[in-house]
């Protein structure tokens, strides 16, 4: 402290205390444990002191002090003595925030914590699922210094965290199996640039198929073709299924929408639909639901979309979710 800062305080305070405070705070009576006469005037560096004038600029704030049987502060000192108790309240405040230029080390707040993990191990997971909660500075934020320490137990929250995600980014054991398929292109002359009629060998384009169902073959060739269909989209969830995630397998994680229809007319309306995976996200199955004409389709469009977390509330024509579904 320096001597100008002395001075003041035993110029304008100090005489304010001796008339007040003194009679019950001081050498003879020391009444709550407080005396006015020898109470460090330091704040920065005594902390008791610090909480004893906080208090007393409470009671002064209340008109708890003087108390009511004692002569009341002219408004001239009370605000000489609560604005210089407020000062250094103030003053104690700026230099406990301050770092003295020097760099403060710090934990990984639970954001920084849990992108830092995903981007070194490379593998999705809640890291911190489990970690303490972060406490927020004065100001609210959740990356100051100040506030970031770390206690024994949390420490052990941070290295169980770190194990989890090791054990899955490190695969131990018999490499898995590869599996190479190769598909080839049978041309048929006359039969276009449709591979996946050609591989069935039917000489024809789909659109052919569809328009040709009552002809001489046709019925079984168009039967063939959605056997074929649904044997790929079987395989196809399959593979998803089998693809484990941290928190189960890419199926659950995962959408697909099949749908099938086959009209001379060209109206596709009222055709079977197939919904598939997202169970993980919010989607249930092992049902079969019949909506009426006036149903739109972009209403399931919608309710796909927000189980993905892309929040949609409309579009094109439709009419809200379909809740039957989550």
């Amino acid at each position: 402290m320096s001597a100008g800062f002395t001075q003041q305080f035993e110029k304008e305070v100090l005489p304010i205390l001796a008339k007040h405070c003194f009679k019950c705070h001081g050498a003879g009576i020391q009444e709550n444990r407080i005396r006015f006469d020898t109470l460090s005037i330091d704040l920065v560096s005594d902390r008791a002191a610090a909480e004893t004038w906080h208090d007393t600029l409470n009671s002064l704030d209340l008109g708890e002090m003087p108390p009511h049987d004692e002569p009341e502060l002219s408004n001239h000192d009370h605000e000489s003595l609560t604005s210089w108790i407020r000062q250094q309240l103030k003053d104690a405040t700026t230099h406990a925030k301050s770092t003295g230029n020097a760099v403060v080390l710090r934990r990984l707040n639970r954001i920084e914590y849990q992108n830092t993990m995903a981007e070194l191990l490379g593998v999705e997971s809640n890291f911190s699922a489990k970690l303490p909660p972060d406490t927020p500075s004065q100001e609210g934020f959740q990356n100051n210094g100040a506030t970031l320490s770390i206690f024994p137990m949390a420490f052990e929250y941070y290295l169980a965290s770190a194990r989890e995600g090791l054990s899955k980014a490190i695969v131990t054991g018999t490499a898995p199996e590869i599996i190479s398929e190769k598909i080839t292109e049978t041309v048929i002359k006359g039969a276009g640039k449709d591979i996946s009629t050609n591989i069935l060998g039917f000489g024809k384009k789909i659109h052919s198929l569809a328009h040709g169902w009552n002809k001489k073959g046709g019925g079984e060739a168009l039967g063939k073709w959605d056997q074929y269909l649904a044997q790929q989209f079987s395989r196809f969830l399959t593979r998803l299924k089998e693809t484990e995630e941290a928190d189960g397998n890419l199926l659950e994680q995962t959408i697909v929408l099949y749908g099938s229809s086959n009209s001379t007319t060209h109206n596709n309306n009222n055709y079977p639909l197939l919904l598939a995976g997202g169970k993980q996200i919010g989607l249930k199955h092992g049902k079969l639901l019949k909506y009426t004409q006036q149903t739109p389709l972009t209403s399931l469009h919608v309710t796909m979309l927000n189980r993905l977390g892309v929040a949609t509330k409309r579009f094109v024509d439709s009419t809200g979710e379909l809740t039957e579904l989550t």
